[in-house]
């Protein structure tokens, strides 16, 4: 029983650093949105609680969260060395068009490469997932997708999209 507990807890630990790996691919300007904090990586959390995974369905998701963390964590880093250059290339005192470009560039590649992985771990993710489980994931994201409907909405006012 103890041993369940510490897998579930390094299970939802590990859902957590990697689902949250996608706020790192924001842009500068704006308030944060509900995706742009620490509330994805829970509401990712939440959503696998509520999918009830069995002990090898949680074996499996650890060791998938595993194999990509190492790989999650260089491209975080690299996006925010890349950010900082970025932001001190812009704050030079003598504007240079092409090496903005270039900085611009680099961080857009590096968001890329971010979105690109995440979208594996979750296929890998959903993979595990019986047919049941797939069902009520879509109809859970579907709720939190309404939910960040109506976020945008109150922002911006209705405006058109």
């Amino acid at each position: 029983m103890r041993l369940q507990k510490s897998a579930m807890a390094t299970v939802i630990m590990l859902i957590v650093l990697t689902m949250t790996s996608g706020v790192m691919a924001r842009g500068f300007a704006g308030s944060p949105t509900p995706l742009h904090t620490g509330e994805r990586g829970l509401a990712a959390l939440k959503l696998f609680v509520d999918l009830r995974l069995s002990d090898e369905q949680r074996d499996r998701v650890v060791g998938i969260i595993e194999e990509y963390r190492d790989d999650m964590k260089d491209l975080r880093q690299n996006l925010n060395d890349a950010e900082r250059k970025l932001m001190a290339t812009m704050n030079e005192d003598e504007f240079n068009e092409q090496s903005v470009r270039q900085a611009y560039q680099r961080v857009s590649a590096i968001r890329g490469d971010l979105l690109v992985l995440g979208g594996k771990v979750k296929a890998e993710l959903r993979n595990i997932l019986t047919p049941e489980q797939a069902e009520l994931l879509k109809v859970k994201k579907a709720k939190r997708g309404d939910l960040i409907g109506s976020w945008l909405d109150r922002r911006c006012g209705g405006c058109e999209q």
